[in-house]
């Protein structure tokens, strides 16, 4: 029975150094997973993976009234992406361009477009996107 206890508590030991923090990084807030990194390039917020194979990067612009479909559907056109559907509050389509393949989400607030670029192959990405606030 102990040595059950004690696997359970290892389990949830490392279950929570998993957690993602929440970090101001330019001008939102991201749920940032364990051994992630950010930066600030511009006006971009990047969030990367510790292998540096997968980037989330966050860009903002007016949305002038324009709704996170419209901005994906118009988006999607413009880069040949495929695949557009509705996820929570955003959308989302894949890209190829340059060898690179990826998805871009987009949503909506307080009428600022929310764009998150996601490269690499990671289930941590959608995630961080769908977690991105303004400040």
């Amino acid at each position: 029975m102990k040595k059950l206890l004690f696997a359970v508590a290892m389990v949830l030991a490392f279950a929570v150094s998993a957690v993602a923090a929440v970090k101001e990084v330019g001008q939102v807030t991201v749920d940032v997973p364990a051994g992630w990194t950010t930066q600030v390039q511009g006006p971009a917020s990047i969030v990367i993976a510790p292998d540096q194979k997968a980037v989330v990067t966050v860009a903002l612009a007016p949305a002038s009234g324009a709704t996170a479909q419209t901005l994906a559907e118009t988006a999607a056109k413009g880069m040949n992406g495929k695949d557009l559907k509705a996820d929570g509050d955003g959308w989302v389509f894949a890209f190829s361009h340059s060898g690179a393949t990826g998805s871009v989400r987009t949503s909506v607030q307080n009428d600022q477009a929310v764009i998150c670029t996601m490269i690499g192959e990671n289930p941590e990405l959608i995630k961080i996107a769908r977690s991105v606030k303004l400040k």
